[in-house]
């Protein structure tokens, strides 16, 4: 048997490449759109037809830039249709109204150019912007035009750009945002949120998408469980057997992920210890088990110096900041990246 050094370890994959992936099946993008982007007037439009657009373009300095996702789906009624454009974020970007602005504009040149209209029957479309956010810290970078720059007179608030685009915040928007439970957009959501409701999620898709027309489905879920266990320095193995599962599911069936199962553990100990020698001692035992855990996974992936810089730097941390911390784990592509956000974070108290 070859040693496990001599088998190169698979790369990561970014959450907005896997995002991207997750999307590119049509029926993940239908639900963005119903459950989403069209919520309460989806009936409007003709979700079966949706139909994927390019998205490279020329950027305003001359570089070539390409956007996450653009569909357009056509009305119900009349020759008109929609334009849904759609960036993936794992970290908050300041410049996102320039950048979907610009987008838009691409997408707006597209369908005037010459042949477009027999290419693209109809009209050109209306185009629509959207963020589909993952991150650990809520979304707060300006969605409007008046954000960005506020009118000062009612005469520039009517002559001033009107673009904006809307945020799916999967991490901090309050349950009325969210998507209807069940759909494949919330089983998406529900599982950035809590890598715990994986098992759930399982058996929401041999409910629901178990047949071979939601293979995509399946496969985008996979992606995405495969690219967290990769991020937490899982084993090889184990993510083989977690992404078995997720593409042939079976209701009830034990999900052993091992991921699940850590934080599982983890607090059955905290709830026993808090019984046993009371709710303070428990918390604090609690935290301690926390932040070793988050010390090896980080150790883990981005090697023991970095492992050791961030038990002192958690040491005193707030249990927020902590929590912060793990989820940055999983978000950030260096150790330096990693030991950056935890230290400004765990300075704010």
């Amino acid at each position: 048997m070859a040693d496990s050094g001599d088998i190169p370890a698979k790369p990561r994959r970014r959450h907005d490449q896997v995002l991207k992936s997750f999307f590119a099946s049509p029926p993940c993008a239908q639900s963005f759109v119903r459950d989403f982007a069209a919520r309460g007037w989806a009936r409007e439009l003709r979700l079966r037809s949706i139909r994927d657009l390019p998205t490279e373009h020329i950027g305003f300095a001359g570089q070539a830039r390409r956007s996450d996702a653009a569909w357009r789906v056509p009305l119900r009624r009349g020759p008109g249709s929609v334009v849904f454009h759609v960036e993936f974020q794992s970290s908050v970007d300041r410049d996102m109204l320039a950048r979907s602005l610009e987008y838009a504009a691409h997408l707006n040149r597209f369908f005037s150019r010459p042949g477009a209209a027999a290419e693209f029957a109809g009209p050109a479309p209306v185009v629509l912007s959207y963020v589909f956010y993952a991150g650990s810290r809520p979304w707060d970078a300006p969605r409007t035009a008046a954000e960005l720059a506020p009118p000062g007179s009612p005469t520039l608030a009517a002559l001033q750009a009107q673009h904006r685009y809307r945020v799916l915040d999967a991490r901090s928007a309050p349950e009325r945002d969210l998507p209807n439970e069940g759909t494949i957009l919330r089983l998406l959501v529900d599982v950035i949120r809590d890598h715990c409701a994986m098992p759930q999620v399982v058996d929401a898709l041999a409910k629901r998408y178990a047949g071979p027309e939601h293979a995509g489905v399946r496969a985008g879920f996979a992606a995405w469980a495969e690219e967290a266990m990769r991020a937490l320095g899982q084993s090889e193995e184990a993510i083989g057997a977690a992404v078995e599962q997720i593409k042939n599911p079976r209701e009830g069936g034990r999900m052993s992920w091992q991921v699940v199962e850590a934080v599982e553990e983890a607090r059955e100990q905290g709830v026993v210890q808090g019984r046993e020698q009371g709710l303070a001692e428990g918390v604090a035992r609690g935290r301690e088990q926390g932040t070793a855990l988050m010390v090896r996974q980080a150790a883990r992936k981005f090697g023991p110096e970095t492992g050791e810089q961030l038990a002192r730097i958690l040491r005193s941390a707030s249990a927020e900041a902590a929590g912060e911390v793990a989820d940055a784990i999983l978000d950030c592509e260096t150790g330096d990246e990693l030991l950056a956000k935890a230290a400004n974070g765990c300075s704010v108290k």
